[in-house]
């Protein structure tokens, strides 16, 4: 018998074996017959933060905030069930998205903050600072021309992505973020899913956007003021982050602030979580396909889960559709015999004083290995909660959270077609692991800043990467 022999075959998403840490221990072969497959730890990780939200549009006064950005690595002993975690000792931090300083690495607790920078910021991590990194930027404003707050996530580039937010109301207005954390010019082209037909506007294409920059453009002046914003952004030279800033004032009252991120690309299928109860609510979908779809959106609650809404949406066009407001806090599920793209808005009950704030509610990614949030706690003291969503079947998870350097886990089970929040009290991070079946989760901030200014946002988690690459291990006669 010939002696056996191994062949390691890489799937690299950057970098060689050669430079690879020692991988994790393959698994077994499966009844399949596959090949095991063993793990190789990131030790690299960026993230781009949006910036200040009402700053950067030609033309257009910019409008104060305040904020805090913040990025935080997973726990030793989380990572440790997911990879190996890397031998190198490596840094965190928080960089002007210009270049310059760094502002404050922080490794003894893992946690790099600062202050929000005008034009956006990065967040690094390095060896053993890189998996699992999650981040945020949080900003709260409360004055004459916004009153609100917003949870965004910092993101990793992409170069194509779909964002969904905005309205029709008086006063409403979008603005789109671009940023390019690369040290070339990327060229970005913006299309639209218009109430009737697909847009193409001459002002979202090949705007440029320099290197290490951020690009900020007023919505409606590209794509024109409509029920909702549904809005493709593809980059050619690199990949960007994108975010859209939606601003509302009712005449001489603010009506909220949201910072949406990207939303799921195109799907028969997205869960859209941490639906509270509002004023009113609503779910935008996009059908970019050649054929109309035929969708369903289902409230999945801790004890049921019902049809709230069926609608037909025209192939290449967008549509709101109104649902009713619901008494505690549920995803909606949405499902299409077309791939189709959504989010759902909330706007909050207004309080005594009149005040009210908004959320988006972005489609989140199944839970694979690790998603996760950070809180910057701009504001401390906002009531926070995690909700996970089981859509096809039973599942399990493992909920991580993690204050003053403090890790508490949770294992939390759901039966399929139901949801659950979990109360998060003292939080800088949270993460959620997939013990089994398929899970969703989203991060629910809402309460108040002060008398008169409602705090309402939702930030999806996503995921938290923690492997660079799979390297398969065959047997060679």
């Amino acid at each position: 018998m010939k002696p056996l022999r191994l062949v390691l075959v890489a799937v690299l998403a950057g970098g060689t074996v050669a430079g690879a840490q020692a991988a994790t221990r393959p698994e077994p072969t499966g009844p399949s017959g596959a090949a095991p497959r063993a793990s190789v730890p990131a030790t690299q990780a960026e993230l781009v933060c949006p910036g200040s939200p009402l700053a950067g549009v030609d033309g257009v006064e910019d409008v104060r905030t305040s904020g805090v950005v913040a990025g935080q690595v997973a726990p030793d002993d989380l990572v440790r069930r997911l990879v190996r975690p890397p031998d190198e000792q490596g840094r965190l931090q928080v960089s002007p998205l210009g270049g310059g300083e760094a502002d404050r690495p922080v490794e003894r607790d893992r946690v790099a903050r600062g202050g929000s920078l005008a034009q956006g910021a990065t967040i690094t991590g390095t060896g053993d600072h890189a998996p699992g990194l999650v981040g945020a930027e949080e900003v709260v404003a409360s004055n004459d021309q916004v009153r609100g707050a917003s949870t965004a996530p910092c993101a990793v580039t992409s170069a194509d992505q779909w964002l969904v937010s905005g309205g029709s109301g008086a006063g409403r207005q979008e603005r789109l973020l671009v940023s390019n954390p690369g040290e070339n010019p990327v060229s970005v082209d913006v299309t639209g899913l218009g109430e009737r037909r697909p847009q193409t506007p001459p002002a979202g294409q090949d705007v440029t956007v320099p290197p290490r920059s951020r690009v900020a453009l007023l919505l409606d002046g590209i794509t024109g003021a409509s029920a909702s914003q549904v809005v493709r952004v593809r980059a050619t030279g690199g990949p960007v982050a994108a975010w859209v800033v939606d601003h509302w004032v009712d005449g001489l009252e603010p009506r909220g602030l949201e910072v949406v991120p990207a939303t799921g690309g195109p799907s028969r299928e997205h869960v859209l979580g941490a639906i509270s109860k509002g004023e009113s609510a609503r779910v935008v979908v996009g059908a970019p396909g050649s054929r109309d779809a035929v969708v369903k959106v289902r409230a999945v609650g801790s004890d049921r889960a019902r049809s709230v809404a069926v609608a037909t949406v025209p192939a290449g066009t967008s549509r709101s559709v109104d649902v009713d407001v619901e008494s505690g806090v549920v995803a909606y599920t949405v499902t299409s015999d077309e791939p189709v793209v959504a989010a759902a808005e909330v706007v909050g009950s207004a309080s005594r004083t009149g005040g009210q704030d908004m959320s988006w509610s972005t489609a989140t990614p199944a839970v694979r290995d690790l998603v996760g949030a950070v809180v910057p706690n701009a504001v401390a003291g906002l009531p926070r909660h995690v909700q996970l969503t089981a859509p096809s079947g039973a599942a399990e998870a493992e909920v991580v959270s993690v204050y003053a350097g403090e890790a508490t886990t949770r294992t939390v089970s759901l039966e399929r077609d139901r949801s659950t929040v979990v109360p998060l009290e003292d939080v800088d991070a949270v993460w959620v692991r997939r013990v089994s079946g398929d899970v969703h989760a989203s991060l629910l901030t809402k309460g108040e800043t002060g008398p008169g200014t409602p705090v309402l946002s939702v930030t999806p988690l996503l995921r938290a990467r923690v492997a660079d690459r799979t390297v398969e291990v065959l047997p060679v006669p």
